[in-house]
């Protein structure tokens, strides 16, 4: 399902407009019909719809699926939008508005993991009262595919899970490196209870 929407908004961005043939129901059009022409990936409003919506469909094993929400924040040559920041800006923003959920997920559109159980691992530490209340996010490693052997990046990417540099918070935590994050939602919204 996410690679024919990633496919469907690829092609949608490269034309600069909508084909019939990508639109399956009147969900998708809705989404779609905020895109007119003249938009482009680096100049465009806000979009925001609701694909799934928890308690509606299954999954295989017939167990409800969750929220999923594209969200595509407004980006405008005028005014800077910040990579990462301003994405989990807008992810905050949606999420408190649309769910509220104690847990948020970052994770960019060309990563993904392997592991279907890493909720639940995640869920181990989250719901672990000892540990609970000293965890802002608990993040999985990224892994990069495709670095040539000359390692033009001189491992740089590969270091951070190596090394694990402290943090500059004055608490020397770990950096937060963008993706493959859950984050408990008190961290943005509340201090240490």
């Amino acid at each position: 399902m996410y690679e024919k929407m990633k496919l469907k908004v690829e092609n949608v961005v490269e034309r600069g407009q909508i084909s019939a043939e990508y639109i399956a129901n009147e969900d998708e059009r809705k989404a779609f019909d905020k895109w007119s022409e003249g938009f482009t990936r680096h100049d465009h409003p806000t979009i925001i719809q609701v694909l799934l919506e928890s308690g509606q469909e299954n999954e295989i094993e017939g167990h409800p699926m969750p929220n999923l929400i594209y969200v595509s924040r407004e980006k405008s040559k005028i005014f800077p939008h910040h990579f990462k920041a301003g994405a989990l800006n807008a992810l905050l923003r949606v999420s408190a508005v649309m769910t509220n959920a104690p847990i948020v997920l970052t994770q960019d559109c060309d990563m993904y993991s392997n592991d279907p159980k890493t909720p639940q691992q995640m869920l181990c530490f989250y719901v672990d009262q000892s540990m609970r209340h000293n965890l802002g996010y608990i993040q999985f490693p990224q892994r990069f595919h495709g670095i040539n052997s000359a390692d033009i990046y001189g491992s740089e990417y590969k270091r951070l899970y190596v090394i694990n540099p402290g943090g500059m918070d004055g608490l020397r935590g770990p950096c937060y490196v963008g993706s493959g994050c859950f984050f408990d939602r008190r961290v943005f919204f509340g201090g240490p209870s």
